[in-house]
């Protein structure tokens, strides 16, 4: 009787045996669940690799913010008469402690045009903070405590911070030579960050201000050589880029081979990408843009412009180095790609790799983005032993650079220091970033290397000067 007990329970945990295993064997996906209990393995984890491709975690958009695209580019110290640059990756650590909080409290509510008091006041020592664009006081919250009854649209380009025992500040428009006056809480901008600026004039490069349109900037007095910068490229993969411009709608797909383009598009929307350049655009179809009139149409203030278009960076934008605001005209805005604190400019005129143009419509007051024009190219591993030493010229060497090509240092709203984007990729696979001067003229950018082949003076003389439209 015991042994037909036994054999009958030995039959029902074979049976139970068998619809388990039958289970598992139909349903992978239990059996792989059962795996991981058994090994400790975290199931949502795993899950998460298993359902999404390894680009999707590779690639991530930027989230930049506005504290960061409007970031100084600059810091010049004055010590004793004379001037100092400090290096670019100084900036960026000095920058981190000054953003914590508002420093300055402003004493003077009526801005005060005056150039030579302030030459007087630069001509003391002090710390000043450059921008690459004049911003209205508003844009300067994380800077400043701006009382209600000033003027918050006082747009400045430079913060300079006095070293005398008064703690004084002057929030600067150098290019009207107008100027509002402040003073610094020592406690929030210490003695301690002063004397780190202090503790760098030795690897800060010794500099000379020339007078430009309207303007000044600081070039260097000695002789400097600086390294080449050698990367290899990425392109993002562009379905990354197709669920941010139709959101699960319907699209189609025209293919031109002879342009080596593709074409997403549907009612309302286009996406284009340029295989023999890796330049994105995206557009508003011509049926959506018929929709609206002028009257339609307004204007959209530097503020909305900016923070609009910073959704659109953390939609599409896959630049991890840094990007500045470069200029911005009506309903676009250009943002400029920075590699080490620097600018990235196109060799010439090849394709422009450092820009991000943006353009919005108000559109009975709804912001919208009208067009986009992105790179798809991004960098990934630096090659150091491919990188040369590059001369960098002195202001001097400057100096008769233009004087030598007839031109003068009052035909330019500005000079900067950046990179230069050559155009021999072999074919996308790798790309040198060269530092060199670069010359603005309004919307236009010339390099070093064509004010000494002749091509700035020529192309100055058959363009309308844009050399005073600067505000």
């Amino acid at each position: 009787m015991k042994n037909k007990s036994w054999i009958s329970f030995f039959l029902v945990i074979c049976f139970i045996l068998n619809l388990l295993l039958t289970y598992l064997l139909i349903d992978a996906r239990a059996l792989y669940n059962l795996y991981q209990q058994f090994t400790n393995i975290d199931q949502q984890t795993k899950l998460i690799d298993e359902n999404h491709p390894s680009e999707t975690n590779y690639y991530r958009t930027v989230e930049p913010t506005m504290d960061q695209v409007l970031a100084p580019c600059q810091i010049i110290v004055n010590q004793e008469g004379q001037l100092y640059w400090l290096p670019q990756h100084i900036l960026e650590e000095l920058l981190k402690d000054v953003f914590n909080q508002p420093f300055v409290e402003i004493t003077q509510k009526q801005a005060r045009i005056d150039a030579i008091e302030l030459n007087e006041h630069l001509s003391k020592n002090h710390v000043q903070f450059i921008f690459p664009n004049k911003m209205p006081l508003a844009f300067f919250a994380n800077w400043v405590k701006i009382p209600i009854d000033t003027n918050h649209q006082f747009a400045i380009n430079r913060i300079v911070l006095s070293r005398g025992k008064d703690h004084k500040v002057y929030l600067v428009d150098s290019i009207n030579k107008a100027y509002l006056e402040g003073k610094y809480d020592p406690q929030k901008m210490s003695d301690e960050f002063l004397r780190r600026i202090d503790k760098t004039l030795d690897q800060a490069v010794m500099v000379d201000e020339y007078a430009i349109n309207r303007d000044s900037v600081y070039l260097p007095k000695q002789h400097l050589t600086s390294p080449s910068q050698v990367y290899t490229l990425e392109k993002i993969p562009e379905n990354l880029f197709i669920n941010p411009v139709f959101k699960g709608e319907n699209f189609d797909i025209t293919e031109s081979q002879e342009e080596h383009t593709r074409l997403y598009h549907n009612y309302n929307k286009n996406l284009m990408i340029d295989d023999n350049t890796n330049i994105l655009i995206m557009s508003q179809n011509e049926n959506y843009n018929n929709q609206m009139t002028q009257k339609d149409l307004y204007d959209i203030n530097l503020e909305t412009k900016i923070k609009e278009s910073l959704k659109v960076l953390k939609n599409f934008e896959y630049w991890r180095q840094g990007l500045r605001v470069f200029s911005e005209n009506q309903h676009q805005i250009v943002y400029r790609r920075y590699l080490g604190g620097l600018p990235i400019f196109p060799q010439g005129d090849h394709v422009d790799y450092g820009a991000v143009k943006i353009s919005l419509t108000n559109h009975v007051k709804r912001i919208n983005l009208n067009q986009l024009q992105l790179p798809i190219l991004t960098l990934g591993v630096n090659v150091d032993d491919q990188s040369r030493p590059v001369d960098i010229e002195t202001g001097a060497e400057i100096q008769a650079l233009l004087d030598k090509a007839g031109l003068k240092f009052s035909q330019f709203n500005q000079i900067v220091l950046g990179f230069e984007w050559q155009a021999n990729m072999e074919n996308f696979k790798k790309v040198e970033l060269v530092p060199k001067w670069f010359f603005i003229v309004g919307n236009r950018v010339y390099s070093i290397d064509q004010i000494k082949n002749g091509f700035v003076r020529e192309d100055l003389a058959k363009k309308p000067s844009e050399t005073d439209s600067v505000n």
